[in-house]
């Protein structure tokens, strides 16, 4: 189903707070409800406060909810998210991984401006593997 137009401004208020100077809880609480994406969110949020085993729950639950529904653009995101916790976990191999899976699909997906991102991080990422 469509998702109405006050669920999409939720969405995106939400996932948008997480660039800007919004503190942890709120962030949090503005995604809470969201099933896939607010997940995304809330998994990025868990990493930077170092509760990676959170994280990677929330993640995974995520990027299998997101691969349910073939919301391509949302797993990419995942992936990313993904990288970022494990490269702070200090698995680097896995961040690649990620990265990489993440960069493939937003090229499938022909999304120029967030691929040029991750190939950066991706850039990265292999330095400090």
């Amino acid at each position: 189903t469509a998702m109405s137009l006050a669920g999409t401004a939720r969405l995106k208020r939400g996932s948008s707070s997480m660039w800007g100077p919004v503190p942890e809880s709120d962030v949090t609480r503005l995604v809470e409800g969201e099933v896939a994406r607010g997940a995304v969110a809330r998994a990025r949020m868990r990493s930077l406060q170092a509760r990676m085993a959170e994280a990677q729950v929330v993640v995974a639950q995520a990027s299998q909810s997101l691969a349910e529904l073939g919301d391509r653009l949302g797993l990419s995101s995942c992936y990313e998210v993904a990288s970022l916790v494990a490269r702070l976990s200090g698995d680097i191999g896995e961040a690649v991984r990620n990265l990489q899976l993440s960069y493939d699909e937003q090229i499938a997906l022909g999304d120029q401006s967030f691929a040029s991102t991750r190939a950066g991080l991706l850039a990265e990422a292999y330095l400090e593997a």
